[in-house]
């Protein structure tokens, strides 16, 4: 029996487990199905031993994360597609001092900072709340909580499909942001973010009055940030609108 471990901690749903990937044969070129890293072999037995102790959860829960993650719509493919290539693992003086950690399972940082993009244009989520969404995946899986692990899969996935929208809007790809956009809201029609980014989208195509109804949809859904928004340099030609001003007195004077 044959015990792999992937290194990739932080970029790589399997990493963050912390669990084994076992086989029963020596692999030739051992890769994460998740985050396409090179695998390390950190312990070998015969074929009976360890079985009984490492057939059961550890590898249950290492599939059910490859499983949810598959049906999220493939979110770590977006995270290599609109980030840099996934770190190299770091090496360690031993697999056994690796092994001997304890892994974080949800984010230390506040997820629920959003970062303006004042370049570009457009409200991206921040990596704080994408990393907490799929982390707290992984830890509904480790307690069994396959629903709610599926629903966070889904968020994380969402999130980082507004991400790719915003690159894209950056790189002036209207179409290929607005795709992203729509998909994203098939997958998670409450987020506002996206009504938001929408609106910009909108904006650029020279489409006011779609942009303004886009706007007030974000509001409705609870966007609520207003500090971001103000940097947008998009919304300009807006501002002076009364409409405009009128949701803002409406929706802002709660925030």
């Amino acid at each position: 029996m044959y015990k792999y471990k992937c290194r990739s901690v932080g970029d790589c749903s399997v990493a963050d487990c912390g669990e084994p990937i076992i086989s029963e044969t020596m692999l030739n070129d051992p890769k994460c199905e998740v985050c396409g890293c090179k695998l390390e072999l950190i312990e070998e037995s015969g074929a009976g031993a360890g079985s009984a102790k490492t057939g059961g959860k550890g590898g249950v829960i290492v599939a059910a994360a490859i499983a949810v993650f598959a049906v999220a719509g493939g979110g770590g493919w977006y995270i290599w597609h609109s980030k840099a290539t996934p770190q190299e693992p770091v090496e360690t003086e031993s697999a056994q001092a690796l092994t001997e950690q304890p892994i974080s399972l949800v984010a230390t940082v506040p997820a629920d900072k959003a970062m303006p993009q004042t370049v570009g244009g457009g409200i991206a989520p921040s990596d704080a709340e994408i990393s907490s969404a799929r982390s707290i995946a992984v830890k509904n899986l480790g307690n069994g909580e396959f629903s709610e692990a599926e629903k966070k899969s889904a968020r994380a996935a969402t999130l980082e499909m507004i991400n790719t929208a915003v690159a894209r809007m950056g790189q002036g790809d209207l179409a290929g942001a607005e795709k992203e956009l729509i998909q994203a809201k098939e997958r998670d029609a409450t987020e506002p973010l996206i009504d938001y980014n929408l609106a910009i989208v909108r904006l650029r195509q020279n489409r006011r009055e779609e942009a303004l109804k886009q706007l007030e949809a974000a509001f409705m859904a609870g966007f609520s940030h207003f500090d971001a928004m103000d940097q947008d340099h998009d919304l300009d030609p807006l501002r002076n609108d009364p409409r405009f001003k009128e949701l803002m007195r409406i929706y802002r004077k709660g925030a």
